[in-house]
């Protein structure tokens, strides 16, 4: 009897072996995960497995630092003490720290800091240099104080600063309600309006605005696209939503470099200083705006992430950046939930984060659509075309309450977007909060075209992005003789807009469609309109203007009947043909 059970215990042995081994490969498939319900012993970076949205929901709405959402794996990845992974663990979710990123989250915060990442010193004295070397384009406007500055006995807090920039000798025709601290300035053109940083630790967001500003400043007069936006609409950036809280983070230690609030210790007693990732003070000004604050994604514990202060904009940040934006843009939208704000809106916000390759639009409290959901759509999938990120409402990556965007589009109407800059993959090194400096001319390289194209877009951002780009704009020479003839050349193209063949093309010689200007049609190349992509061209006499620097406005029109955004070249009409005469001076 024990002979013949011999076979059968070494085949189960033989089995064993096997299972096993093939259990310890699986677990080394995945090198930068330890699997383990284990309690860690300090805080830690985990993958927190999740089934239902109603999982996830109540992760957030708990308080829990949320850094990142993977949807296809169904995990969060989320930043956690010891005793947030026992209440976790105890509540039945999966568990499992990322050694790799845990590792990162406790590196010391000034060598990831100055290795490039202006200061917040740095970012108010490259603002004020801006407006000194540009001082015709670009005015620094205060619009109120950091609650450092507004606390008595504490550190000195810094004033709240936009920058503005725009043309101030050319006006517009839609005036706004104004900014009564700031009588001196009328806003009547389309207006763009870009902010950073309003979580402290996403230390990315102001080196894009920052680039913006440099791209726009730097590039006045010499690039038409950029000198015609400057001209004709108003571009209005805030490089630090929160300065005291970007103050701790750029002077953190060990564990101090993922402060994501404010410096509020009004409600904090009792959290931990220095301060967590999972555990510190102040209240989450991305969660206390004054629509729909204080719902789900939100927390009403002072020490949680995403606390939400005591009431609706009670900080004092909030309230001036509320202020600020009621004062440059109409309301535009009715005052119900349903209410629909009127597709010819103009106006744009945009408010930078990181990280996780998202476009983002409202809502994020419900799963509802929105009034405007298929104009959002279209434009968040055109800034989608330019910097390759998933395009989607905000509640798809989790639910929140009380943000800047569901505030600007639901109080006022206006098309209102949150960028999530970076990859959400943890094996890419420009991941996570921190990134490595020279990250950022990726990041530039993916985003700057985004927001050049809000720019652009700000007119009539609910119309514009439904009609086809135009792209590739030339002249048949910059220098031209007065009396000749040049052509003007463009592609209008579809593709990315709908997919619809292009109708019709038209340009204006220097008073453009907004003032009046009277439109010259363009043909097509090749005789007929019916592709999705169109060469076109004009031939332009210049008779009778006026000697110097002329621009043309061009646009697009598909069949549908949308006409997409302009872009503009320069022409140079002069005496003599500049063309030919400079290379016989150079000979």
């Amino acid at each position: 009897m024990s002979n013949a059970r011999a076979p059968r215990r070494a085949f189960l042995a033989l089995a064993l072996s096997l299972f096993l081994f093939a259990l310890a490969m699986s677990l080394l498939a995945l090198p930068s995960t330890i699997q383990a319900q284990t309690v860690p012993e300090k805080p830690v970076v985990a993958h927190v497995a999740f089934d239902e949205k109603a999982d996830l929901q109540w992760i957030t709405d708990h308080g829990y630092d949320v850094w990142a959402v993977e949807q296809k794996e169904r995990y969060a990845v989320v930043a956690l003490s010891p005793a947030e992974w026992r209440t976790l663990a105890a509540a039945g979710y999966t568990l499992s720290i990322d050694e790799a990123h845990t590792a990162r989250m406790q590196r010391s915060g000034p060598d990831a800091f100055y290795g490039g990442y202006l200061n917040a010193e740095e970012l108010y004295a490259f603002l004020d240099e801006t407006v000194t070397t540009h001082p015709t384009i670009t005015q620094l406007v205060d619009y109120g104080d950091s609650w450092e500055k507004v606390t008595p006995g504490g550190n000195a807090g810094y004033d709240l600063q936009v920058l503005r920039i725009t043309n101030r000798a050319i006006s517009g025709t839609v005036p706004a309600p104004g900014l009564a601290y700031r009588p001196d300035i009328t806003i009547t053109k389309p207006l763009f309006f870009l902010m950073s940083n309003i979580h402290s630790r996403e230390i990315t967001t102001p080196e894009m605005g920052r680039r913006f500003i440099a791209l726009l400043t730097e590039g006045y007069g010499s690039d038409p696209d950029v000198t015609w936006l400057v001209d004709n609409h108003e571009i209005w950036i805030v490089l630090t939503a929160n300065p005291d809280g970007y103050k701790i983070v750029e002077n953190s230690g060990n564990g101090l470099l993922y402060h994501r609030k404010n410096t509020n210790i009004t409600n904090g007693i009792g959290c931990t200083f220095p301060s967590s990732s999972s555990n510190h003070y102040g209240v989450d000004l991305n969660r206390n705006a004054s629509f729909r604050w204080g719902g789900t994604g939100s927390s009403d514990k002072p020490c949680d992430a995403t606390y939400h202060g005591p009431s609706a904009a009670s900080e004092p940040e909030e309230q001036a950046l509320e202020s600020l934006m009621s004062g440059l843009f109409n309301d535009q939208r009715g005052p119900l939930t349903d209410d629909m704000a009127p597709l010819d809106t103009s106006g744009l916000m945009i408010s930078l984060h990181s990280y996780s390759d998202l476009v983002l639009w409202p809502w994020g409290w419900t799963d509802r659509r929105n009034a405007n959901f298929a104009q959002l759509a279209q434009l968040g999938s055109k800034f989608s075309s330019y910097n390759g990120y998933t395009a989607q409402q905000s509640i798809a990556l989790y639910p929140t309450t009380g943000t800047t965007d569901d505030w600007a589009y639901g109080t006022l109407g206006i098309a209102s977007y949150t960028f999530e800059i970076g990859p959400g993959d943890w094996a890419d090194p420009c991941s996570d909060f921190f990134p490595p400096y020279e990250c950022q001319d990726m990041f530039w390289e993916l985003n700057g075209p985004a927001l050049l194209y809000a720019a652009k877009s700000a007119r009539a951002p609910y119309q514009l992005p439904s009609g086809p780009d135009t792209l590739s704009v030339t002249v048949s020479a910059p220098f031209v003789m007065s009396g000749s003839s040049m052509v003007i050349t463009a592609q209008i193209s579809d593709t990315s807009n709908g997919n619809q063949p292009v109708a019709e093309a038209r340009y204006w010689l220097d008073t453009p469609e907004w003032n009046a200007g009277t439109a010259i049609p363009m043909s097509a190349t090749d005789g007929t309109f019916d592709s999705p992509t169109e060469q076109v061209q004009a031939t332009l006499n210049t008779s009778g203007l006026q000697l110097g620097r002329h621009t043309s406005f061009i646009q697009g029109r598909d069949t549908s009947g949308h006409w997409g955004p302009v872009t503009a070249a320069f022409l140079e009409v002069s005496e003599t043909n500049e063309t030919l005469l400079l290379p016989l001076l150079r000979h």
